[in-house]
């Protein structure tokens, strides 16, 4: 183990190394560094097993006699890599950095871990030496199947070349031995084409899991990265987009000190500075905790509110909710912001109107009701045009003078059928009651018609969104979306003290099922974009909607927020710029700048606009295809109707003709294609002996009728 590491001149000098073999090893020689120099920085570089490592920082931070905050791990080799369990607190509670080389959000890791997701056993993340294997069978295969065709050649022709006596052939197996590579023997051979084989390697350039892969002429690896990453608590960092972000890279040049920062909280400032008059020096928290109570520090605060409270810091702008326990420690203005509990679900996939959208516009029971009146008023104007004497009327036929009715049940419904098509129809109503019953179910159409109307044309050309949750309480009783949490938390708290029964519901649900706690909002958030819509994540409304409005805009917020809470801006309880600044953020609110500032971070700076606007859109087939299958299917059902009508109309002419049912179909086929009676073949229909004076000899019309159109 090397400690105290210090920077030189590009050089880094090591003032004391001792070799451990185990923690008690460690831990003795770290408690002699602390009593010779409490209070000095102790920059100590593990170089041991990842195992070990780990074992010596939780025995470090449950040590009472070794401070925390003087020292600062660096972990050599590539420990980072393994699996450090996020439920043990001790990894947090000190400053570790280590070097990573198989970053997690690479397109390769994130595929090989989602094929080994299934597997028993399995870890979740991938080790280093677990990578490294696999990239060199990754490099190894493709330098053979370059050289394949050129290995391939050279065995066939060394096959055409005559053996030497007593050399196996090619038809012999030959036996393969195992060899120790770290001791020598002088009967092992180089493989004949390894030089070409290893002259191919050099020359790879592949992307693996570890990134990069390419070699130098030496035939060591170049051009890779490592990733320096630093181990935080669990707890939120205040480094929150979009309240606080730090610039890097090219947005950091040439510039210093507030200028790197930017976000809500950094606009605020600057606002609160112009309305009151004092400039400032913003940095972030130093152990990047809020401020919870720490009995194992001065003051018993940590984080924001620990600085308050030892005066390391004379304001606080920052998301920090305000809370009766925090207000006993601090002042705090009235809230800048409000927010609360929310709920976070996967977007689902926008869905294109079916082939029946058309029926949409109408639920299920007001279509049922327009049938059900559809067969009712038929069945109305039947009657009252049954009971009305105006609608009979006298009618000669070849039976003689008739009385007749044109509202048969039959041309009652043809009526009505008409008038809800806004289409005319050969009769109407000559009484007053059946003028009522048309008037009535007149007026009926005209606002049921106009009403789909209306809507008809946002059903077919908009995408709609189906959720399958709405609200907290849909989310409480059903049991397909799973929901969950940060494992410790305001949110948690919310939720375990709570006395409203869908609330305790919710609790005692993630309480046995503890799969469903999360240990940071990044890992939940990364859960409800991967669960396929089985998982929801109670958040708080200000990071849900931020994260709904960025890439790759997946995610929505769905119902009302849970409970109510505010923001505010901190200072000492002393301070005597208190109630100037609380002043101060009661006029922003007044003049609206702080919903400026909301929209301009939440709403404007969306990457998700053209995602989010839903934009009527031209009607494709698929969305008016179910009014051309009605229509296909009623010009069927009307040719199988013609065909029925057909057979049964000859047949009863066969029996008037007294001919066969076959020919008198033959004829009126004839008679159909043709468009003129053709009797050639069959017997034609004459009238009864009683009626034949009743038609005209030489026209052959019905004189009858003649008489009383007269």
């Amino acid at each position: 183990m090397l400690q105290s590491v210090t920077p030189g001149n590009g050089t880094l000098r090591v003032r004391h190394a001792h070799r451990i073999f185990k923690v008690e090893d460690a831990i003795s020689f770290l408690r002699q560094l602390e009593l010779l120099n409490r209070w000095s920085v102790k920059r100590v570089v593990l170089d041991c097993s990842a195992r070990l490592a780990k074992d010596v920082i939780v025995a470090h931070v449950k040590d009472v006699h070794l401070g925390r905050r003087n020292f600062h791990y660096l972990l050599s080799g590539l420990v980072m890599d393994e699996e450090w369990d996020n439920s043990t607190p001790e990894y947090g509670a000190l400053n570790v950095t280590g070097l990573r080389l198989v970053d997690p959000r690479r397109p390769q890791v994130q595929a090989i871990l989602q094929r080994w997701s299934g597997q028993a056993g399995m870890d979740r993340l991938l080790s280093a030496q677990t990578a490294l294997m696999y990239d060199s069978v990754l490099v190894i295969t493709e330098a053979l199947r370059q050289l394949w065709p050129e290995l391939l050649q050279l065995h066939q022709r060394r096959l055409k070349l005559p053996q030497p006596p007593g050399s196996p052939s090619a038809a012999n197996v030959v036996e393969g031995r195992v060899f120790n590579c770290s001791q020598g023997f002088s009967d092992v051979t180089g493989y004949e084409h390894g030089g070409k084989i290893m002259k191919q390697l050099r020359k790879i350039e592949i992307e693996g899991l570890t990134g990069n892969i390419s070699f130098s002429h030496e035939g060591k690896r170049k051009d890779y990265t490592l990733d320096v990453v630093e181990m935080s608590a669990n707890s939120r960092p205040v480094k929150e987009p979009p309240f606080i972000m730090q610039l890097k890279g090219e947005d950091a040049i040439n510039k210093t000190g507030n200028d790197l920062l930017v976000g809500y909280c950094k606009d605020l400032a600057d606002l609160l500075a112009k309305e009151i008059g004092f400039t400032y020096e913003m940095r972030l928290v130093k152990d990047k905790r809020y401020g919870a109570v720490n009995t194992s520090v001065e003051g018993n605060w940590d984080g924001i509110i620990g600085e308050l409270v030892r005066r390391e810091a004379d304001m606080a702008i920052a998301p920090l909710s305000i809370s009766l326990r925090r207000e006993q420690a601090v002042f705090f203005t009235k809230p800048f912001m409000t927010l609360g509990i929310s709920i976070m679900i996967k977007k689902p996939i926008r869905k294109n109107p079916g082939f029946f959208s058309f029926l949409n516009p109408f639920s299920r029971e007001i279509w049922l009701c327009v049938v059900f009146a559809y067969f009712g008023v038929s069945i109305v104007l039947f009657l009252v045009s049954r009971f009305s004497p105006y609608e009979w009327r006298l009618e000669e036929t070849v039976l003689g003078t008739a009385v007749t009715n044109e509202f048969t049940i039959y041309n009652s419904l043809w009526f009505v059928l008409g008038s809800l098509l806004k289409q005319g129809s050969d009769i109407s109503p000559r009484s007053i009651s059946g003028r009522l019953v048309g008037a009535c179910w007149w007026f009926f159409c005209l606002i049921l018609v106009s009403s789909y109307t209306a809507n008809l044309a946002a059903f077919l050309t908009v995408e709609r969104l189906v959720t399958p949750i709405n609200s907290v309480e849909e989310l409480a009783s059903q049991s397909d979306v799973e929901y969950g949490t940060m494992r410790a938390g305001a949110t948690t708290d919310f939720f375990k003290n709570s006395k409203l029964g869908v609330y305790q519901r919710m609790w005692d649900f993630m309480s046995s099922n503890e799969h469903v706690f999360v240990q940071t909002y990044r890992e939940g958030i990364e859960r409800v974009r991967n669960s396929k819509g089985k998982y929801a994540l109670l958040v708080e409304s200000t990071t849900n909607e931020y994260v709904n409005g960025r890439q790759p805009c997946d995610t929505m917020k769905v119902g009302q927020n849970l409970d109510s809470k505010g923001y505010g801006v901190a200072t000492p309880l002393d301070s005597p710029w208190r109630d100037a600044i609380n002043i101060a953020v009661l006029r922003l609110i007044d003049y609206g700048e702080l919903a400026k500032l909301e929209n301009k971070w939440w709403s404007t700076n969306s990457e998700c606009k053209e995602v989010e606007e839903s934009k009527a859109s031209e009607m494709l087939l698929s969305n008016v295809a179910g009014i051309f299958y009605i229509l296909i299917a009623g010009l069927v059902l009307a040719m199988a109707v013609a065909l029925t009508e057909f057979c049964c109309k000859s047949k009863t002419e066969a029996k008037r003709a007294k001919t066969t049912h076959m020919d008198a179909m033959k004829a009126r086929a004839r008679m159909t294609i043709s468009g003129t009676a053709d009797v050639d073949g069959s017997k034609a229909y004459t009238p009864p002996e009683e009626f034949r004076d009743r038609f005209d000899d030489e026209t052959g019309e019905f004189i009858g009728l003649r008489r009383l159109g007269r």
